[in-house]
């Protein structure tokens, strides 16, 4: 598993103002390329994956699914007005994963 930073430049400020602000996430695979909400939208785009699966409060969440043998690489759904934050689970075909810092909203 890593860890991985959006980063202007490769320093040490950088990198400890992106563990700060939530500029990065964890994976065991897949890449997560962008992870943003605009408009009451919530968009993900990722490696190839079996499964994109937004999470929020407890027992909330949406998820999608790439048809058998394909696979998705991004999801984008309206947010729930009662939701209070939303986080990414991403999957790929061999149940690698990879997860996101949550969005509060």
């Amino acid at each position: 598993a890593w860890t991985c930073l959006k980063l202007p430049a490769l320093t040490t400020d950088n990198v400890l103002e992106a563990v700060r602000s939530g500029c990065c996430y964890d994976s065991r695979g897949p890449e997560v390329h962008d992870f943003r909400l605009e408009g009451g939208t919530v968009t993900i785009r990722c490696s190839p994956a079996e499964r994109i699966h937004f999470i929020s409060t407890p027992g909330e969440g949406r998820r999608r699914l790439a048809p058998p043998g394909e696979g998705i690489c991004e999801f984008s759904l309206e947010v729930p007005e009662h939701w209070s934050y939303v986080r990414a689970a991403v999957t790929d075909g061999t149940g690698r994963r990879a997860w996101t810092n949550p969005i509060f909203l």
